[in-house]
């Protein structure tokens, strides 16, 4: 079963920069975060950076998310516009002065993330709950086997109430495909519960992607042919609208993509006040390798005439891993003020070796276009410059710049998961101090900042240190690396914690001799030639599982062992099966190993589809795990399956401290979300 580090390997992030330039030089640095992992964009970004106008735009490569660039003092805006094309974030005014490097740290948009995917199970309809935070559903990206799928949301559950039109998604080698609603087509109550139904148009079954660690996300769960199952979350990306970046129909477009083809630019129907983003996606035949485009927006009047508005925006092309050309123009929040319901023209007009200078003359394009807009223009707030600018015993001081007529709030915490703490900071202050906390602690923070119309913004979470006891700095362990000198750290989270348990009500423990695996085998029986005790437990001396080495060349047989016991139990009474994993992989060249609970409610030896949790697999952590069964026999079987696509290195996957529970849900049950 291959695993994939990161959750989104083919959505690289582009960085879009857009200023107004003065007469100094100055640095401006750029960091993209995954909305979840807190981790960089594993394939190359890419900034832009230009002025306000006419003038160029600059387009600088990145690596590993970070790009730094040299520009003149001014006024910047900032975004982000990724492959996947989730609703980008725009920011900005920021200062660059000339003083001192200023960064800006921008998270992916996307409601859902998942990271260290396993491959889940094999069904013809599977789908995904969530709770929408924004009043209207964009679009999805999901991780499944090639193949093209329909999507239907739905209130509540798989039975509930359609909500919008169905669309497509289709999935090729890369196992990403991404589907996107018109503009308004699935609007959302915030608070409430939605489905999302994924089904193969070949009515076959095929295989999803889930998080490594299971249910991470809160408020959803997975369902496997119209079964939930709380313990799992697909990896479906969700990317929600709001009032910050509404984007407004593409009206005459020639296909379900959205693309208008053959043509020099797009005719689109306002729903906000103001222009921010115009994302493009832009075929051109023979295009050449280095190219530039004019982005100009017209207002069309009553008799049928273009009435130009602000200013043309030059964008930098960047060519696309499928051979389209990208082009991203940001807009100040009063440069392009439109009227919700009027008819608007955005001409995409291509500019390179061999093209024509007259844009009357420029060859006609297929061109795929993303208009974002404010509800209340300027309602966006920014953070930008986040630094740490002094160092005590029991406190820090940050400092940003951004809005001033918004507020701040600083949360933070002993891990970068739970920030319970919160300082509030006035409007207009822009350095906090962080305190009461001890001397040489390191802890991790992020800022939020909103404003009175509703926009908000929150940087990825950082990580600092105060000083040890005799004011002196610590060293050891050394902070996350960062790539230029004076930012602050990023936290590393890889999301593989400790996922949530079934909100159940205990009735009484289900005797299990030699849980712990004090005995050795004792109580179990085992299918497979590699099971044995190991001393790595996760309390007492004994764990059991794998602990198995492997030199020289790799071996590249896959292997399943499992152990199990039959347990005597009340037939109809619901039981939770529950167990700590521990899986680990050094050296070598994959780490496709994994863990899951099974139990056959019937007594036998069926541990495949709803008889089984999905793989997990804990990055060199001890996580419990739990899963619900009704009991359809006096006897059930319960235990854990061992797997690996591949055997190289040092690999441990053992379990430890087994417990079968008989318990009952609240009503209604914990993971009906939204009612």
């Amino acid at each position: 079963m291959p695993f994939y580090n990161r959750v989104l390997p083919i959505f690289a992030a582009l960085v879009v920069v857009t200023c107004t330039s003065a007469s100094a030089d100055s640095t401006i640095a750029v960091r993209t975060a995954g909305c979840c992992s807190n981790t960089a964009p594993e394939q190359a970004s890419v900034c832009f950076i230009g002025s306000n106008g006419s003038a160029p735009v600059i387009a600088v490569k990145t690596e590993n998310g970070f790009g730094k660039l040299q520009a003149a003092l001014g006024s910047y805006l900032v975004s982000i516009a990724d492959a996947g094309r989730a609703v980008p974030y725009v920011v900005g005014p920021i200062t660059v002065d000339g003083k001192q490097a200023v960064s800006v740290d921008l998270p992916a948009r996307w409601l859902y993330e998942a990271d260290g995917m396993v491959e889940g199970p094999m069904f013809t309809e599977q789908g995904q709950t969530f709770v929408a935070t924004a009043g209207e559903l964009d679009r999805v990206s999901l991780k499944a086997s090639p193949g093209t799928y329909n999507i239907i949301v739905r209130k509540d559950g798989p039975a509930g109430v359609q909500v919008g039109s169905q669309a497509t998604l289709s999935i090729g080698d890369t196992g990403w495909g991404t589907a996107q609603w018109k503009p308004g087509d699935v609007a959302l109550e915030t608070g409430q519960a939605y489905y999302i139904g994924i089904k193969s148009t070949s009515a076959k079954e095929y295989r999803v992607f889930l998080h490594s660690t299971g249910d991470i996300y809160p408020g959803g769960c997975a369902y496997f042919g119209g079964v939930p199952e709380p313990g799992s979350d697909l990896c479906l990306l969700i990317s929600l609208q709001s009032d910050d970046a509404i984007r407004s129909p593409v009206l005459y477009t020639m296909n379900d993509g959205g693309w208008v083809l053959h043509t020099n630019g797009v005719y689109f129907q306002a729903r906000s006040s103001n222009v921010r983003a115009i994302c493009t996606r832009m075929k051109l035949k023979d295009a050449p390798k280095s190219m530039d485009a004019v982005v100009r927006v017209s207002r069309l009047e009553m008799s049928g005439s273009l009435t130009r508005i602000g200013k043309d925006k030059v964008c930098k092309c960047i060519a696309s891993a499928d051979g389209d050309h990208i082009v991203t123009a940001l807009y100040g929040a009063d440069e392009i003020p439109v009227e919700p319901g009027k008819t608007y023209f955005a001409e995409i007009i291509p500019k390179g070796e061999g093209l024509p200078q007259d844009a009357a003359k420029a060859p006609k394009r297929d061109l795929l276009v993303s208009i974002y807009g404010e509800k209340t223009p300027g309602m966006t707030p920014t953070i930008a410059a986040m630094r740490v600018i002094g160092a005590e015993r029991t406190s820090v001081k940050v400092s940003w710049q951004g809005s001033k007529d918004c507020g701040v709030k600083i949360s933070y915490g002993l891990t970068p998961y739970t920030l319970a703490n919160v300082i509030d900071v006035p409007k207009g202050t822009q350095e906090a101090d962080i305190h009461p906390i001890s001397p040489g602690l390191t802890f991790y923070f992020k800022l939020t900042a909103s404003t009175e119309a509703g926009g908000v913004f929150e940087t990825p979470v950082y990580v600092t240190r105060t000083l040890d006891i005799n004011s002196k700095p610590v060293a050891d362990p050394p902070l996350p690396h960062v790539p230029e000198a004076g930012l602050t750290p990023l936290a590393v989270m890889d999301r593989m914690i400790q996922p949530p348990l079934p909100q159940v009500i205990s009735v009484a423990d289900v005797a299990l001799a030699n849980s712990g695996f004090e005995d050795g085998l004792t109580g179990w029986e085992v299918n497979g030639s590699r099971i044995a005790v190991s001393s790595a437990a996760h309390s007492g001396k004994s764990a059991l599982g794998w602990d198995l080495s492997f030199s020289g060349a790799v071996d590249k047989s896959a292997g399943t062992d499992i152990i199990s016991r039959k347990v005597k139990v009340t037939p109809g009474k619901l039981y939770m099966l529950s167990a700590y994993i521990y899986t680990d992989h050094q050296g070598g060249t994959s780490p496709d190993l994994f863990v899951r609970l099974i139990c056959d409610p019937k007594g036998g030896t069926d541990f495949i589809g709803h008889n089984s949790t999905q793989d997990f697999r804990t990055g060199g952590r001890w996580l419990r795990f739990a899963k619900l069964w009704k009991a359809e026999s006096d006897t059930i079987t319960v235990g854990a399956a061992f797997s690996r696509s591949i055997s190289s290195g040092k690999m441990l996957a053992l379990v430890d401290d087994v417990r079968l529970e008989e318990v009952r849900e609240p009503k209604p049950a914990w993971w009906k979300i939204g009612k």
